[in-house]
C-alpha cells in the first residue's frame, strides 16, 4: 500500500521531489524485501521446532502406550501420524506468512480502493462474497460426495451408472 501512495505521489508531484521520491520508493522497497526475508524464517523455524515438539510428542505417546492398544491401532496410524498429520503442521506454518501478506495486500488495496469510488468498493465486496459463498458450497458439496458410497455419489450428481 505504502508503494502505491508513492507511485500516486511521484505522478503527481513535480520533477525536483520526483527525486526524492524515488529514493522514499527504494527505501520502502528494500525494507519490505528486508522484513519478508526475515518472517519467512522465523515462520520456517517455528514450523520446524512445532515439526519436530509435535513428533516428539507422538513418539513419547507411542512409547507410553500399551502393546495391546498399540496392535489395535495399527501402525499405519501411528506412521500416519508421524509423518502426514506432523508434516501437515508444519506447512501450516510455512504458507502462512504468504496467507497473512495476500491479507494484508487484498485489506490495503480494499481500502484504497474505497477511497477512491466506493461504488466499485462495494461491487468489489460482493464479488468477493459471491465467490467466497460459491466455493464454500463446492467444497461442502465435494466433501458430502465423497463421503458417499459410489453408487449414491453417482445417483447424487445425476450421472447415469452403466
Amino acid at each position: 500500500m505504502l508503494l502505491i501512495a508513492q507511485i500516486n505521489a511521484a505522478l503527481t508531484s513535480d520533477s525536483a521531489s520526483r527525486a526524492s521520491a524515488a529514493w522514499a520508493f527504494a527505501g520502502i522497497a528494500v525494507a519490505l524485501m528486508v522484513c519478508r526475508m526475515v518472517s519467512t524464517a522465523l515462520f520456517e523455524r517455528l514450523g520446524q521446532r512445532a515439526l519436530a515438539e509435535l513428533r516428539s510428542f507422538v513418539a513419547q505417546c507411542v512409547a507410553e502406550t500399551p502393546f495391546a492398544r498399540f496392535e489395535r491401532v495399527g501402525s499405519a496410524r501411528i506412521q500416519s501420524a508421524l509423518t502426514e498429520h506432523s508434516n501437515n503442521v508444519a506447512v501450516l506454518f510455512v504458507s502462512l506468512p504468504v496467507i497473512l501478506t495476500n491479507t494484508v495486500i487484498v485489506v490495503g488495496c480494499l481500502g484504497y480502493l474505497a477511497m477512491l469510488s466506493w461504488k466499485v468498493f462495494l461491487f468489489a465486496l460482493g464479488v468477493i462474497g459471491w465467490v467466497l459463498s460459491v466455493t464454500t458450497w463446492c467444497t461442502y458439496a465435494l466433501f458430502i460426495t465423497s463421503r458417499m458410497p459410489r453408487q449414491s455419489r453417482i445417483a447424487c450428481l445425476g450421472i447415469s451408472a452403466r
